[in-house]
């Protein structure tokens, strides 16, 4: 597994010292953001579920009910799509929003809206 990248390293550094200067701390929380924000190796030339597209279907990690989808941060995760709906609004704005082992994907393109946020779990 990779670490992080030179750009979220010095964000992370930079964040951190911010913290010490304004008594912030840096927590979990933040560290742990950097392995959700990475693009999943399974979905790194294929095409993801977002807000302006909506591929056909094709399977990531070999699972039978995972596909890739663009997270609101940019990055393409392979996500569950067995419980896959379509929300009436927003329903995240970020990872942080959605519970333990789901990310924030966007899906308008494939509900019929120009914009949508839902939190998906990700596949195994």
């Amino acid at each position: 597994m990779a670490g992080p990248s030179r750009r979220q390293a010095l964000r992370l550094m930079a964040g951190g010292a911010l913290a010490a200067l304004f008594g912030w701390g840096v927590g979990v929380d933040e560290a742990g953001a950097i392995e959700v924000r990475r693009t999943d190796r399974s979905c790194r030339d294929k095409p993801a579920i977002s807000n302006t597209v909506c591929p056909r279907f094709r399977k990531c990690r070999g699972r039978e009910f995972c596909t890739c989808a663009r997270t609101v941060g940019g990055d393409k995760k392979c996500v569950d799509l067995r419980y896959a709906y379509c929300p009436n609004v927003d329903e995240c704005d970020g990872d942080r929003d959605c519970p333990a082992g789901a990310v924030c994907v966007k899906v308008g393109a494939c509900c019929g809206n120009t914009r949508r946020n839902a939190c998906f779990r990700q596949c195994p």
